[in-house]
């Protein structure tokens, strides 16, 4: 697995010439008090970019080679993973 250390991703070139992105990474995150690990699962769809964290949906866009994913924090039972 790749390790992912923040929520953004700046790519080399173009969302959609960077093949090395799906896949699963492990997500580390810190709010400063506490930090979150998890998985980050990232697929292609026809050109659409899907992602979940822990299971659970994670919006995800890309713009001018930028990554943006909003992460919640807590596993289908409510708990922070």
């Amino acid at each position: 697995m790749k390790r992912l250390a923040c929520l953004l991703l700046v790519l080399a070139g173009p969302a959609s010439a960077a093949p090395g992105l799906e896949g699963d990474w492990m997500i580390e995150l810190s709010n400063g008090r506490t930090k979150i690990i998890g998985l980050l699962q990232i697929e292609n769809h026809d050109g659409e970019w899907r992602a979940w964290v822990e299971g659970g949906p994670a919006p995800l866009s890309v713009n001018d080679g930028k990554l943006t994913l909003q992460i919640d924090s807590r596993d289908i039972r409510g708990f922070v993973f």
